[in-house]
């Protein structure tokens, strides 16, 4: 065993594993395909030729990669779940941070997730101790934490889009708003 291995590190990647390979027993093959890419954000997996060209023609390859559209949707199933269940507010709250650092530690991340993780983190923090937050503000931090964590960052693409996509529609949202 290498002591120099993070134990946290060590339990997560673990745990990821055994539920990786819990759910791949349980599913067929294409299936397990569309699911561990989709919800686990795991590139590896075996999609055929033949099943990415049928999501390039209509249109909708983007699926298969996940980004910060997947976990908004994780975010409203489980606000409308806990919605359900009649529990002070901010349990609620501490509960889907909580159920979030999960789903981030059993997961493959992506920069776009990592980018509507920390936002969304960032704004329940805000909500939990009742600060006024700004989504320009918020996006602009963890950019900045993201390039001081890797600098090189800057000079991807993924990055770049990412980033100025996400703070073009705030802005162009702030203003049609405004009007």
């Amino acid at each position: 065993i290498n002591k120099n291995i993070n134990p946290i590190k060590q339990f997560i990647y673990k745990a990821r594993q055994k539920i990786y390979f819990k759910i791949k027993q349980k599913l067929n093959k294409k299936s397990f395909c569309y699911f561990s890419s989709i919800f686990l954000g795991n590139k590896k997996t075996n999609i055929s030729a033949q099943q990415k060209n049928i999501f390039n023609i209509w249109g909708i390859s983007h699926y298969l990669a996940r980004s910060g559209l997947h976990i908004i949707i994780f975010i409203i199933i489980w606000k409308i779940i806990l919605n359900l269940i009649p529990i002070p507010i901010r349990i609620k709250n501490i509960f889907l941070f909580l159920t979030l650092l999960i789903y981030l530690a059993l997961s493959w991340p992506s920069l776009s997730f990592l980018r509507a993780f920390f936002i969304f983190i960032l704004y329940m923090i805000g909500i939990l101790f009742n600060k006024q937050t700004n989504f320009s503000h918020i996006l602009i931090v963890i950019c900045i934490l993201i390039l001081i964590k890797n600098p090189i960052q800057l000079f991807f693409l993924d990055f770049q889009l990412t980033f100025f996509l996400t703070f073009a529609l705030s802005i162009s949202n702030k203003n049609f708003n405004n009007k």
